[in-house]
């Protein structure tokens, strides 16, 4: 397809309601035609291919269809006829059909794909001021996303020369692509499983890939195949990149479907990252054996045939790919970043430096040594957090100086306070305690490792005595230069002294205040 500079593109999966309305004696279109349709149209598929290629392609690999051609497809001349009085339909008086609900004494003439168009010109220059209006002049780019199958095609060569010639639709497109989806099929349910499922994702993926960044991505999911509807949404959401519209059968707007938070499984991924790496590599794996090593999810990321003897990831299959290697490096977890509360850290340098911390510290816990008696994994943190700033933010909505009398003094204090929470379970995976005087001489080192109930019984002295021995690792952060340093303008020895002492008292045991007793 050419490179042209558009407004945005549509995407517009093509049905066959034209061709209802064709055989509907009350649509009062063509009446010499009404019930030769099918007969009449049987063989398109392969006359257009024929006339959209040239001699060395295959015609099963026709993808474009040039639709400027479809005319001369036909011996008869009732096809071309009903296009001609198709021309005649008003699709202002059609729409006006739809606003004074008189759908059910006369249908709509005008198909689903130009009824939702319509409106969706419509609500656009209704939304538009004058000075919006002529900020370009730039004209949309339509995809018309066709079946593999006479009718299927025909009805999209018809749609694209409809909307190339009448108005309103000619004045805001710029140009139309039919899009034949090969192996989409509805009659050979064999080939419509085997090819049709997997070419709908593959070649709407290769037109998002080449457009997106260049302008905005819409999906117009009124008509087409409904089996096909749910994978194309799915894929638009997974993208991220594409507004979805519909319109209701006898509705006289459209509907924006929101663009809810679903995207591909990263998690599935991950778990099986070393087999989607390996498979594409190596030569001569069976059908079989990918059943085996990866799930049905994932198996539709790969080529169904073998390119030089191996399976390769498909253009949907490199797509997420790159997805997953550009979120991989984000340490996301099921639990989301954990940096809930520091956003209220008032100085830049030292929320960034905090975060940089936690990416780390959410790993800590797979060291603990006692994982059989009390859950203090990930999921705690994260819980106590939550807990935290269900208290917190109400607070500081009211009272930004609850933790301080100035930022600094609250970024701090805050700071000391998420750390701990981070860091106040560090002692379960510590196995060892050294006990020094205030001179570092006559030191004694406790060895307690095998000893689970002791590690849980000591664990606030374990991280108060962990984050002092290894506060060089715990609090590096990365620079301007994105080196990793320890800067004690940040993390001073008075801060660190605070969480260390926050993590010493955090258990109902150690009293904080002289004299008070707690039960254990």
């Amino acid at each position: 397809m050419k490179e042209n500079n558009f407004k945005r593109t549509i995407f517009v999966p093509v049905g066959t309601s034209l061709i209802g309305k064709a055989e509907d004696p009350r649509c009062r279109i063509y009446s010499e035609w009404s019930g030769n349709l099918i007969e009449d149209i049987h063989g398109f598929r392969e006359d257009i291919k024929k006339v959209s290629t040239n001699d060395d392609q295959d015609l099963e690999l026709v993808r474009e269809i040039s639709w400027k051609t479809w005319k001369a497809c036909f011996g008869n001349e009732h096809a071309i006829n009903f296009f001609d009085e198709y021309t005649k339909v008003n699709p202002v008086d059609e729409i006006a059909k739809r606003k004074k609900r008189e759908l059910k004494y006369e249908p709509d003439r005008l198909t689903a794909e130009l009824a939702s168009l319509y409106l969706f010109y419509e609500e656009e220059m209704t939304h538009k001021n004058d000075t919006e209006a002529m900020s370009t002049d730039l004209k949309d780019e339509i995809i018309l996303l066709a079946s593999d199958t006479d009718q299927g095609l025909y009805c999209a060569c018809f749609l694209a020369e409809y909307l190339m010639q009448t108005e309103p639709y000619k004045d805001m497109i710029g140009e139309v692509h039919v899009e034949r989806i090969i192996g989409l099929v509805g009659d050979d349910s064999d080939t419509f499983g085997r090819q049709g499922l997997d070419n709908i994702i593959r070649q709407t993926t290769e037109l998002i890939k080449e457009r997106q960044g260049k302008r905005p991505l819409y999906l117009n999911v009124t008509g087409g195949y409904k089996g096909v509807l749910p994978y194309l949404v799915l894929l638009g959401l997974a993208f991220g990149r594409m507004d979805v519209f519909y319109l209701f059968e006898d509705s006289d707007k459209i509907v924006w479907l929101p663009k809810l938070p679903v995207g591909f499984n990263l998690f599935t991924w991950r778990n099986y990252r070393a087999f989607i790496r390996s498979i594409p590599h190596i030569e001569g794996l069976k059908e079989d054996d990918l059943e085996t090593l990866i799930p049905d999810t994932l198996r539709t990321l790969l080529e169904r045939k073998r390119m030089n003897n191996k399976f390769p990831l498909n253009v949907l299959g490199k797509e997420l790919h790159d997805q997953y290697e550009g979120e991989r490096g984000k340490e996301i977890s099921e639990y989301g970043r954990g940096y809930l509360l520091a956003d209220k850290i008032n100085n830049p340098q030292k929320q960034k430096a905090l975060q940089d911390c936690i990416n780390r510290w959410q790993y800590l816990w797979l060291g603990d040594m006692i994982p059989e008696t009390v859950e203090h994994a990930r999921g705690h943190t994260q819980r106590v957090l939550e807990l935290a700033a269900q208290i917190l933010y109400p607070i500081l909505s009211e009272d930004e100086n609850f933790f301080g009398d100035n930022p600094d003094q609250t970024d701090n204090n805050l700071i000391a306070l998420i750390s701990a929470i981070w860091l106040h379970d560090l002692g379960h995976s510590g196995d060892y305690i050294k006990w020094e005087n205030d001179n570092n001489e006559n030191s004694i080192e406790y060895k307690i490792k095998g000893f689970p109930s002791l590690i849980r019984e000591l664990h606030h002295f374990l991280s108060w005595y962990r984050i002092d021995k290894d506060k060089n690792k715990l609090f590096e952060f990365r620079d301007k230069n994105d080196e990793w340093v320890r800067d004690t303008t940040i993390f001073s020895k008075d801060l660190i002294e605070s969480i260390r002492l926050i993590c010493l008292y955090h258990r109902g045991g150690m009293p904080v205040l002289h004299n008070e007793e707690k039960e254990s």
